[in-house]
C-alpha cells in the first residue's frame, strides 16, 4: 500500500481510505481526495472484474458442494431432512449473492456492472421464490435449465465465464 502526503493532514494510507470511503472509485485511474490528485496504481476495471469473478467462483464451489452433499444425503441414507436443509442453504446462499458482492459490482464499468447486477438479482429472486414456496425440487433445480446435462456448467458458472468474454 502506498502512503501519500496531504498538506496539513500528514500521511494518508490511500488503500484504507479508498476501502472505507471510496469503494466505487477503486477502479478509476485517477481520483481526487481533499484536493490532491492521486494516480491509482491498480489495473483498474480488470482488477475489479477479476475480484468479482474470483468471489463468484468461490460461491459456485460452495453451491456445488452443497448440492453434492444433498445428493449423498439422499443416496446413502435417504435422509430427507438433511437433504432439504442443504438445499435450503444453497438457496439462501444464492438469495444473498447480490448483497455479498455488491461492492465488487459497483466498482465495474457501468455496462458490465448493470449486466452483473441484473443477473445476480435474477438468481437471488429465483432462490427467494424457492425458499418461499418451500419446494425442495425447486431449490435443487435452481441454476439448471430443463435441458441441462450432467457435467455441464450451471447457469451461475456460465454467467461467471460470460463476464470474462
Amino acid at each position: 500500500m502506498f502512503n501519500y502526503i496531504i498538506p496539513g493532514a500528514g500521511f494518508l494510507d490511500i488503500g484504507a481510505c479508498k476501502k472505507k470511503f471510496l469503494p466505487a472509485l477503486t477502479n478509476y485511474n485517477t481520483f481526487v481526495l481533499k484536493g490532491v490528485i492521486h494516480m491509482n496504481q491498480s489495473a483498474g476495471h480488470d482488477d475489479s472484474l477479476q475480484q468479482l469473478t474470483d468471489k463468484l467462483w468461490e460461491f459456485a464451489g460452495q453451491i456445488r458442494e452443497l448440492e453434492s452433499s444433498a445428493d449423498k444425503a439422499l443416496e446413502e441414507g435417504y435422509d430427507l431432512k438433511k437433504h432439504e436443509e442443504l438445499l435450503k442453504r444453497k438457496a439462501s446462499l444464492l438469495a444473498s449473492l447480490p448483497d455479498q458482492v455488491e461492492f465488487l459490482v459497483e466498482a465495474l464499468p457501468e455496462q458490465v456492472g448493470e449486466k452483473a447486477e441484473q443477473q445476480l438479482h435474477t438468481f437471488a429472486r429465483n432462490a427467494s421464490n424457492a425458499l418461499n414456496v418451500g419446494s425442495v425440487f425447486y431449490m435443487r433445480q435452481l441454476l439448471y435449465p430443463d435441458d441441462h446435462q450432467k457435467g455441464q456448467d450451471n447457469d451461475l458458472e456460465k454467467f461467471i465465464r460470460s463476464l470474462s468474454d
